[in-house]
Parts: C-alpha cells; sequence; structure tokens
C-alpha cells in the first residue's frame, strides 16, 4: 500500500471551513407568520384533493405581502411572495384579483407567479428559481419571504422524477437547500395526502424528514377544514385555524339568485361597500344583494357589456 505524504495530501485535498458553534447567542427565528412560518425553513402543506389547499396558501400570501393578522396570528413585517403553480394557475389570478377587492388590499402588490417549468432535476434549476427572486427584489423593490411549490408532487413529475422513490425526493431536498444556501426564505411544499389521511404527504416518507414542519388539511362531514401542525422540529403540534370555502350562490347563505349575473363584474357597490363575490373562508359576512339598490350605470357594466358573460 503507497501512502501520500502530508503535501501530497494537501494538494489532492478539498478545501472545507468550519466555525465555532455556541459562542455567540442564537438569533431567535424569524417569522414570516407568528407561531407558524419562520424564514430558513422548510415546510409542507399536507391535505386532500379540493380541500382549499391553493386557496389558504394564497389568502396567506396577501396577509404577508401586507403584513396584515392571519387568522389570529400577527405578521411582523411585510414580504414577497412567489407561488410556481404546477395546478389551476387560471384560478391564483381570479382568486387574488377578487380577494384584494374583497379585503381592501390595495398598494404595493408583491405575490408573484411563475409559470415556468421548474426543474429540480438539476442543480441548474434551483439556481433559476434564486435568479429570478433577486430579480424580482431589485425590480419591485421588496423582499421575497415566502416561496411555495403547490404541488410538489406535479413539480416532482415534471422533472422525470418519482415521489415514491426516496433517493429522488433525497436529491429534491438537496437542491432545495441550495436555495436556503443563497436566500433567506421559507419554502412551502403543497403536497397530496396519502391513502391514510393524517400520516403525513402522500409518497416517500423521506420528504417528511427533510421538511422542518408538516401541517394538515382535514375534512369533516359539515365541510369545515382544520389546518393542524402535525410534526415539527419547534413548533408544538395542534390545531392552527379552521377555515370553509364558501360557494358565491350557496343555498340557505341568504344569497339570492341574481348574484349569477354579476359574478364577474368588477365590484358591486352597496350602500357604499364592495361586496365579495367569489370563495371565502368562514367568520365573513356575504350580505345578500337587492338588485333595486344596486347601482348599474357609470362604471359598473353588465355582464354582456363587460365581455365576460353569465357563468
Amino acid at each position: 500500500m503507497e501512502y501520500l505524504t502530508n503535501s501530497q495530501e494537501d494538494d489532492d485535498a478539498d478545501e472545507f471551513s468550519a466555525v465555532i458553534i455556541g459562542e455567540t447567542k442564537p438569533d431567535l427565528p424569524r417569522e414570516l407568520i407568528t407561531g407558524f412560518l419562520c424564514l430558513g425553513e422548510t415546510s409542507a402543506l399536507v391535505a386532500p384533493p379540493k380541500s382549499g389547499k391553493s386557496k389558504l396558501v394564497l389568502d396567506m400570501a396577501l396577509h404577508i405581502e401586507h403584513a396584515r393578522e392571519w387568522r389570529g396570528k400577527s405578521v411582523p413585517r411585510p414580504y414577497g411572495v412567489l407561488i410556481f403553480p404546477r395546478e389551476r394557475r387560471s384560478q391564483y389570478h381570479e382568486d387574488a384579483y377578487y380577494q384584494r377587492i374583497r379585503d381592501r388590499l390595495g398598494g404595493a402588490r408583491k405575490t408573484f407567479m411563475s409559470a415556468n417549468f421548474l426543474n429540480l432535476k438539476t442543480n441548474s434549476g434551483v439556481r433559476g428559481v434564486v435568479k429570478l427572486v433577486r430579480s424580482l427584489e431589485r425590480e419591485h423593490d421588496c423582499k421575497i419571504g415566502l416561496i411555495v411549490i403547490d404541488t410538489l408532487p406535479m413539480a416532482i413529475a415534471e422533472s422525470g422524477l418519482d415521489e415514491n422513490s426516496a433517493k429522488d425526493v433525497n436529491a429534491v431536498a438537496a437542491r432545495l437547500q441550495i436555495i436556503h444556501d443563497r436566500l433567506d426564505v421559507h419554502i412551502m411544499l403543497v403536497a397530496h395526502t396519502g391513502k391514510a389521511g393524517g400520516r403525513g404527504p402522500r409518497g416517500s416518507s423521506a420528504l417528511v424528514g427533510h421538511v422542518d414542519m408538516v401541517a394538515e388539511i382535514a375534512m369533516d362531514k359539515t365541510s369545515i377544514r382544520t389546518l393542524s401542525v402535525t410534526d415539527a422540529n419547534h413548533l408544538v403540534p395542534g390545531e392552527v385555524t379552521r377555515f370553509q370555502i364558501k360557494g358565491w350562490c350557496r343555498p340557505g347563505c341568504g344569497w339570492n339568485a341574481e348574484w349569477r349575473n354579476l359574478r364577474h363584474r368588477e365590484a358591486i357597490r352597496l350602500r357604499g361597500e364592495v361586496n365579495w363575490l367569489i370563495d371565502g373562508f368562514c367568520g365573513e359576512r356575504f350580505p345578500a344583494i337587492d338588485l333595486a339598490h344596486v347601482d348599474l350605470t357609470g362604471s359598473e357594466q353588465s355582464p354582456e357589456q363587460h365581455g365576460r358573460g353569465v357563468r
């Protein structure tokens, strides 16, 4: 056996660096939503299909964008949000447009959506995400704090990988770490539950080992959704909030059928108030509308004039 000399070993060795741990007082978690989302971490939002995952993500994003309290939890400062929707992209546009009207979210708009192919198979793919974030921050003078991949299984499949393979999921986690190494953000991975609800995301269990927190949406027979933290590094598992997806013409909610004709109006003004026109969350009051009190003149247009017709 031939042994290398110290000088030869030094010549062939990779370069490493090290720091002393525990020498200074650690920083407190930098929170996007107090007691729920922190910068520098990765979470998984897991739920069955049609449970309101994307609507909940958008609701969080718009509150983070404006530093508004989110369902009883404070948002310390405003951040931009970048969403990679692999499904139902047009629904994000529509929901965001009308939610801004409902919640009077004026001023700077810093929630972004990218329809580009998200390649999680290569390092260059995730470096492209870093490049996009830095470009948005320069162009819109904001700090991106949240990146959402909705859904992770679709992004994995588009990248030619297998969500059931621990090897592939570990590789994806390693590439997401490249984003964390370069950006101070929270990464939220939206995923579907497995066949047995309450046991984390579908696919390889390796994903749970790589995220800092798993939050699941459960649905009961009354259509109430409950968001709970089921696994976390530093949070206490338990219920976060409850919400409900409210239809815009739901029987028994006090709305009349004329809402169908007003579905796509820019805004319906009733006694000076702007009323919400599409899905919402529980606790919000949606007043019935009496057409006798609605001004159909001026800037308000009928569905035919608006060019969208009746849905």
